[in-house]
């Protein structure tokens, strides 16, 4: 039998873009429960979440990269890189590696973006990419 051997870490999390800002963050008891920014949440009963902030895209993929991604699937790059840097994978084999990579619902974010397209503009100005890039493993996909 093989062991599998964790040899690098990355997060983006309500408490950090990094897995030692999380980290210290967690420790210092922090919490990433704040107000809603991400949009207007004033006309809902619940006005906080757990968000990841200041999340800076352009660490991981171009502009018109970002278009065709979903915000949850540039956040999982983002922390792909930093587990890739942190473990000092430089060339390494692909097929000697893993993923290990959960998403509950993968791009709600890019379904309601496309959804309101439809409704404003109609199906033709639907991206062609839609599909691709909002499904739960999309992910681990460009990972």
């Amino acid at each position: 039998m093989r062991r599998v051997v964790v040899t690098g870490l990355g997060a983006v999390t309500p408490l950090g873009n990094s897995a030692p800002e999380t980290w210290r963050a967690a420790l210092a008891g922090e919490s990433g429960i704040d107000w809603i920014r991400a949009f207007d949440a004033g006309e809902y009963p619940v006005r906080v979440a757990a968000e990841v902030k200041e999340f800076d895209p352009s660490v991981v993929a171009s502009p018109k990269e970002q278009r065709k991604l979903d915000r949850n699937v540039l956040m999982a790059l983002a922390a792909g890189k930093e587990a890739v840097e942190d473990a000092g994978l430089n060339g390494f084999d692909p097929y000697r590696v893993g993923i290990a990579f959960g998403s509950a619902i993968g791009g709600i974010a890019g379904i309601m973006q496309q959804g309101e397209i439809l409704r404003e503009r109609g199906y033709q100005r639907i991206s062609p990419s839609f599909i691709p890039s909002v499904l739960v493993d999309a992910a681990s996909g460009q990972l």
